[in-house]
């Protein structure tokens, strides 16, 4: 019994010993933790600061490096990276235009800014190697033409490419272009050919949505870059959609402007009756009437020419029953269906938009003196080579675009083409 009362006694100081070495253990573990955990949360907080750097768009000297990736994950988009209606937002119930363009054709910008005088927001298309060349143009067109300043939202659209040569783009580093040069540079600096020749597939539907996106208005038009309104327009439409802000049908009409193209180098008219002159001596005629006729001939325009117009009023003159391959440019409410951005390259890709539009239940509505005018004659024999190969591939896609939309809109009043005809 002693015996074992001693050895007790003598093992109590090794008992709290080890209890002892074990606390210290914890102890220098929890430090150990504390210093891995604080190294971390510093690491994080550096890495979300970088990230909100990266995902805050900033101009004026600073890099720009935030951009979202499109639906497919084959294009980079930036959004407003130069924004001239930010000082003075444009009234809510008028008209943004709508447009885009590759790099080769900010040229028709100017045109189009000094005919409208009203808001537009244009995405622009550009390789990642034509970037600085295309950054800096957009800067000098500014620069050069105050009205762009004031009226234009741009954003950028480049395909995919390596994460680093994406995280290099630089924002602040560009070229001065001065003002009688400003075509000149861009044919001579751009690296890559314009979209029709370029082994990178435009994405006009893409390119519209973003573009759509950036506008600030109630009510959009999407237009190509080449295609000028009358003039005056935008007042017009900004008296008549005032005049009708409690009419709910707003939502559901597309109001359809015909459109004409010019000869090129030809004068362009400015209204009604300039136009009915132009037609008369054969510088003007309906746009694609030698490229394809029924894309346009619902909006009959030899009725639509009959029409007296009130000089300073809009009014909605007739509508029109939707007719198979019809591609009208339409003013429409922004809450209409986006553009279907797997189309790409030439064909079917405002005829899928208008179709949708039909399926949806909208109302086509012809406005009796707004018009828009294309700058050249669409001949068949001019487009570029892969032309009817793109055609063909967007046809195919175009059927399957309305078995879906037959899917999304089982009300609807019919189909816009019968399969077999496609």
């Amino acid at each position: 019994m002693e015996l074992l009362k001693e050895c007790r006694m003598r093992s109590a100081p090794s008992f709290i010993w080890v209890l002892i070495i074990l606390v210290v253990i914890l102890f220098i573990l929890q430090i150990i933790h504390v210093v891995i955990f604080s190294c971390l949360e510093l690491k994080k907080s550096d890495l979300a600061q970088k990230a909100q750097r990266l995902s805050t768009p900033k101009i004026n000297g600073k890099h720009l490096t935030y951009f979202r990736m499109d639906t497919s994950g084959s294009y980079q988009v930036y959004h407003s990276v130069l924004d001239g209606t930010t000082t003075k937002p444009p009234p809510r119930d008028s008209v943004t235009i709508v447009t885009h363009c590759s790099s080769h054709n900010l040229h028709y910008l100017p045109a189009l800014v000094e005919r409208w005088k009203g808001p537009i927001s244009v995405a622009v298309f550009s390789s990642v190697d034509d970037f600085h060349v295309s950054f800096s143009a957009i800067h000098s067109f500014i620069e050069c033409f105050p009205d762009i300043l004031s009226y234009v939202q741009f954003h950028l659209v480049l395909p995919m490419d390596r994460m680093e040569r994406i995280r290099s783009l630089n924002f602040t580093l560009r070229t001065e272009v001065p003002c009688n040069h400003l075509t000149g540079y861009l044919q001579q600096h751009l690296k890559t050919k314009n979209y029709a020749l370029s082994e990178i597939p435009y994405p006009n539907n893409l390119l519209r949505n973003v573009a759509r996106l950036g506008a600030k208005t109630n009510f959009i038009l999407t237009v190509d870059v080449d295609i000028l309104p009358n003039r005056g327009l935008y007042t017009k439409m900004l008296h008549f959609f005032n005049e009708r802000n409690s009419d709910e049908n707003l939502r559901q009409t597309a109001f359809v402007l015909p459109v004409f193209e010019v000869e090129e180098s030809k004068f362009i008219p400015e209204n009604k009756d300039q136009l009915t002159a132009a037609i008369s001596s054969g510088t003007v005629r309906q746009f694609y009437v030698e490229a394809c006729f029924r894309c346009q001939s619902p909006t009959d325009y030899n009725y639509w020419l009959t029409l007296e117009s009130s000089i300073s009023n809009l009014q909605v003159a007739y509508t029109v029953e939707y007719q198979s391959m019809w591609e009208p440019f339409v003013i429409i409410h922004k809450s209409a269906p986006l553009y279907d951005e797997r189309f790409k390259q030439y064909g079917y890709n405002r005829v899928s938009h208008i179709c949708e539009l039909y399926m949806a239940g909208f109302t086509f509505a012809v406005l009796d003196s707004g018009f828009l005018v294309h700058q050249g004659f669409k001949k068949k024999g001019e487009f570029h080579t892969r032309k009817d190969d793109e055609n063909a591939a967007n046809r195919d896609l175009f059927r399957e675009v309305q078995e879906q939309l037959q899917i999304k809109y089982p009300d609807a009043r019919g189909i816009c083409v019968p399969l077999e005809e496609v």
